[in-house]
């Protein structure tokens, strides 16, 4: 039986070409398969968009307590920010309580909208067509969800993916900065909701949350809604890591858990993020 020996100065055999040809074939689909299930496996990106390049100008009431947040004469409610990782709070702080106009870039994923305010310029007083109320907290009832604990600016779109370990660092340094804390949970047909969280005694919660951020989570609290956006006040029993195994016993939020005394069905707009 004669075997083929490949010499290198030497032209291949027919059968070494054919060897060799359907190794490389094999190979390719192997790593194509491979590319292929790592790019479905991996996590989402997010629907969010950012444009820095763009400027837009939006008028409303804006309150800086816990988190400063533009609300509009059309029932919209806009959370604000600095660029960079940085709260917007220096820049806005004094014109809490005032209508004013805001000059920045849009922030927006499902339903949610921010703007980035980029100096105190940026915001002007102006006399409304309208006077906008200050929106009354109104309260819900105490809750417990699983999920995890996002920096809002990056999960809505200046970062993809803006959750998870691979943006734990990212998202820790954010909350540092006072950029408002969002949990994100998923129920059991796949949508995400958010909502803003703060300390027991309704102030912002971004440096105590800084440890438990991007890591899933067990959290308890009150639901409070102000204008637009769903908060949840958290319980003196605070925030509980989760295993995996620990994820597996609870089960998923029943939907958005939203139970008003005045509106028992009410859902704000902002509170559900996207479909997954």
């Amino acid at each position: 039986m004669k075997n083929d020996f490949f010499v290198g100065y030497l032209p291949a055999s027919a059968a070494t070409k054919r060897f060799v040809g359907s190794g490389v074939a094999v190979i390719v689909v192997i790593v194509m398969a491979v590319g292929a299930w790592l790019g479905t496996s991996q996590r989402g990106a997010g629907k969010g968009s950012w444009d820095p390049s763009s400027r837009i100008t939006t008028t409303g009431l804006l309150l800086v307590d816990p988190y400063p947040v533009l609300h509009l004469a059309n029932g919209r409610s806009v959370l604000l920010v600095q660029p960079g990782k940085k709260s917007a709070d220096e820049v806005v702080a004094a014109f809490d309580g005032q209508h004013v106009a805001i000059h920045g870039a849009p922030i927006d994923r499902g339903g949610w909208a921010m703007l980035e305010v980029y100096e105190t310029e940026d915001v002007q007083i102006v006399s409304p067509d309208e006077v906008i109320p200050t929106p009354v907290p109104r309260i819900g009832k105490v809750v417990t969800m699983h999920g995890e604990i996002a920096d809002s600016k990056c999960y809505l779109g200046v970062m993809k993916p803006g959750a998870g370990k691979v943006h734990r660092a990212c998202a820790a340094m954010c909350l540092t900065g006072g950029i408002p804390p969002m949990l994100v949970v998923t129920n059991e047909a796949g949508l995400k909701y958010g909502y803003m969280l703060v300390n027991a005694d309704g102030a912002s919660a971004s440096l105590a949350l800084v440890p438990d951020v991007a890591v899933p989570v067990l959290v308890s609290g009150i639901i409070e809604v102000r204008g637009e956006l769903t908060y949840l006040r958290l319980s003196n029993a605070g925030v509980q890591r989760l295993s995996q195994a620990e994820i597996l016993q609870v089960p998923p939020a029943d939907g958005p858990i939203i139970n008003l005394t005045s509106r028992p069905h009410f859902q704000p707009i902002s509170s559900h993020i996207e479909p997954q």
